[in-house]
């Protein structure tokens, strides 16, 4: 995946990862492997869930760098 990618984009390949995951949810090194995104990429695709959760009402993503 190229840097032009919109955040949305990495958004939506995350929740897909996270929602087959759960409850368990899943590392960062996971989720990078699970969606092919790097590092720097998923971090800008959780901080995109983030804010559109907050923005709908939804419940919070959450998840700790464990």
């Amino acid at each position: 995946m190229g840097r032009d990618v919109p955040a949305h984009v990495h958004a939506e390949a995350i929740l897909s990862a996270l929602q087959e995951a759960r409850p368990a949810g899943l590392t960062i090194t996971q989720l990078m492997a699970a969606t092919e995104r790097t590092r720097a990429q998923i971090h800008t695709g959780l901080a995109h869930l983030r804010q559109v959760a907050a923005a709908r009402g939804l419940p919070p993503v959450t998840w700790d760098r464990k």
